[in-house]
C-alpha cells in the first residue's frame, strides 16, 4: 500500500474513532436529559405516566456529579458529527457524481434508521398497552417520520425527538448534491492552479542555472575578457 493510501486509511480510522466518541457523548446526554432533567417528556412521548426513578445510591451519585460538573455532551457530540461530515463528504464527492453520492447516503442512513424507528414504535405501542392507553400517533405522522428530512417541512409532530440532527444532515447532503458540479469544478481549478505553480517553479529552476552556477559563469566570462584584453 502506498504512503498516500496509508495516510488516507489513517484519516478514516481517526474519523471513525471520533464518531464513536460523538455517539457515546450524545447517548449519555440523552439519558441524562430525559431521565434526570425532563422525565415527564418520556410520558408525553409514550402516552404513559412519567417514569419514577427508584432509590439508587449509584444514580444519586451520578446526578450529583452531573450537577457539579455540567457538560453539554449533546451539543458537543452533534457538533463533532457535523465536523466529521464536513471532513468525509468531500472525499465522497471525489469518487461519485451527485446521483451516486445521494444513493450512497440513502443506503447508508435509511435502512438503519428504518429498523431503529420501527423498534421505537414497537416500544411506544407496548408502553401504551401496558397502561391501557391507545397508540398516540396518527398513521400519517408515522409514515412521514420514516423519512427524516421531510417531517419538519410537512409540519408533522415529533415522535422520535432526537432525530432532528439527522434531519439537518439530510438537508446538508441535498445541498452538497446540488452544488456537486461547483464543488468538483472548484477542485479542478485548484488542481490546475497547483499544476501551473509547479510548472512555473520548474521553468524558473530548470530554465536558468542555479545562482551558484550563474555566479561562476559570470566570473569565468570576466576572466576570459581580461585575458583577451591582455593578449591585445
Amino acid at each position: 500500500m502506498s504512503r498516500n493510501a496509508n495516510q488516507f486509511v489513517a484519516k478514516l480510522e481517526f474519523a471513525n474513532a471520533l464518531r464513536g466518541l460523538a455517539a457515546l457523548s450524545v447517548v449519555a446526554a440523552h439519558y441524562n436529559s430525559f431521565f434526570f432533567e425532563n422525565a415527564a417528556l418520556i410520558g408525553t412521548i409514550a402516552n404513559t405516566p412519567p417514569p419514577v426513578r427508584g432509590a439508587s445510591s449509584a444514580l444519586d451519585l451520578w446526578e450529583t456529579f452531573v450537577r457539579l460538573f455540567p457538560f453539554g455532551g449533546g451539543e458537543f457530540g452533534v457538533a463533532l458529527f457535523f465536523l466529521i461530515s464536513g471532513f468525509v463528504i468531500p472525499m465522497s464527492l471525489q469518487k461519485y457524481d451527485w446521483r451516486g453520492f445521494l444513493v450512497g447516503r440513502v443506503l447508508r442512513i435509511y435502512p438503519t434508521y428504518f429498523a431503529g424507528f420501527a423498534v421505537t414504535l414497537l416500544a411506544l405501542w407496548i408502553a401504551g398497552r401496558t397502561f391501557g392507553n391507545p397508540f398516540p400517533y396518527e398513521a400519517r405522522s408515522v409514515i412521514i417520520h420514516f423519512l427524516p428530512g421531510a417531517r419538519d417541512l410537512l409540519w408533522s409532530p415529533h415522535i422520535d425527538y432526537v432525530v432532528w440532527t439527522l434531519e439537518v444532515e439530510v438537508k446538508f447532503y441535498v445541498v452538497c448534491a446540488i452544488a456537486w458540479k461547483w464543488l468538483r469544478h472548484g477542485d479542478r481549478m485548484n488542481h490546475v492552479q497547483r499544476k501551473t505553480d509547479i510548472r512555473k517553479v520548474a521553468q524558473n529552476t530548470i530554465g536558468r542555472p542555479p545562482v551558484r552556477n550563474r555566479v561562476g559563469h559570470a566570473k569565468h566570462n570576466q576572466r576570459q575578457r581580461i585575458a583577451v584584453h591582455h593578449a591585445h
